[in-house]
């Protein structure tokens, strides 16, 4: 009833937005100008390449339009400090909905329409479509699979539950093409982006006996391929991916000094949300991240210390719950 009843909505998303941000803000702008509600999507940070073919209509902020907007939809966002524009833009009176998977943080938002169980944002956006009664078109259908194989790291993560393939079963049935859009956002990586993956890889190191993978890509890394942060996304699930390593991050230096730490992990034990929170950020169990600004180098010893202290406790809970007598002798 909120969404229905608003004239214009303005749509917003999290800093460096990701698959699951961007196809969430443009499937619920498609939808609910399908049912003539007009909306505008911003985002401060520019659109990766590899995502434009759903965020089309994805634009910078506007100081013409703010305070135009009777409601502010927020996706996959628990909190206002991560929202991609300018605080200004937000802070306008209208009332702010929160549609996001995440655990909500601070009671920030007028309306919340949250749900943890969810694998990703767009699965809440699809059922709030659904509600409308707004038609699940093709375009709406590829901005949703896009969010959800994203957010499910096409389909190997374990938030990867029964609900999920069937939204994924109706997108099809509504002419989603499951090959094309993968293969966009999966294999259409530029020279620079291999080049700089192999100057990340070579920054690796292992700690906490060989569970912890930690890898860094510095401002002049970055400058010598002429890339940005959104370029390398997905560079740290290859230390996720290495044999034995229950814990990866990554520590990516922007132009402003600020770094932007991203984290995974293979198992629920190791629950990388509580590490971020650490450094005042979030997530997931399996994925989360933060921005910090510290200096570089004394972070990144900060970071092994860390994740070398966090594996333990993981550890140590585990054989904790387990109890003598599940040891063996």
């Amino acid at each position: 009833a909120l969404l229905r009843a608003a004239s214009r909505v303005l749509i917003l998303g999290h800093v460096q937005p990701d698959g699951d941000c961007l196809g969430s803000m443009t499937a619920l702008s498609l939808g609910l100008e399908a049912i003539g509600t007009q909306t505008d999507v911003w985002s401060g940070d520019a659109v990766p390449v590899k995502y434009r073919f759903i965020a089309g209509n994805i634009q910078q902020p506007s100081r013409e339009l703010a305070g135009a907007h009777d409601l502010i939809a927020i996706v996959d966002t628990p909190t206002l400090a991560r929202v991609g524009i300018n605080p200004e833009f937000v802070h306008t009176g209208a009332p702010l909905l929160s549609i996001d998977h995440h655990p909500l943080g601070r009671d920030e938002f007028t309306y919340a329409f949250n749900d943890v169980s969810q694998a990703a944002a767009g699965c809440l956006v699809y059922e709030v479509l659904r509600e409308l009664g707004a038609p699940i078109t093709r375009n709406i259908g590829n901005a949703l699979y896009a969010a959800i194989i994203t957010d499910t790291g096409c389909f190997t993560y374990q938030n990867v539950n029964r609900r999920v393939l069937e939204i994924v079963i109706e997108l099809i049935d509504a002419g989603v093409d499951v090959y094309d859009i993968a293969r966009t956002i999966y294999s259409s990586a530029s020279v620079g982006q291999m080049r700089l993956l192999g100057l990340t890889l070579n920054t690796l190191e292992l700690v906490g006996n060989g569970k912890g993978a930690v890898m860094h890509v510095s401002r002049d890394m970055f400058a010598r391929e002429q890339l940005a942060a959104a370029d390398t996304e997905d560079f740290v699930n290859f230390g996720r991916a290495i044999l034995g390593v229950e814990v990866a991050a990554m520590v990516s230096e922007m132009p402003d000094g600020t770094l932007r730490l991203s984290l995974r992990s293979k198992r629920p034990l190791y629950d990388v949300s509580k590490l971020a929170k650490q450094f005042h950020g979030g997530g997931h169990p399996g994925a989360a991240g933060a921005l910090v600004r510290e200096p570089f180098p004394a972070f990144l010893d900060k970071l092994k210390e860390r994740i070398t202290a966090f594996i333990e406790r993981a550890e140590h809970a585990k054989h904790t719950r387990k109890g003598p007598h599940e040891h063996g002798t």
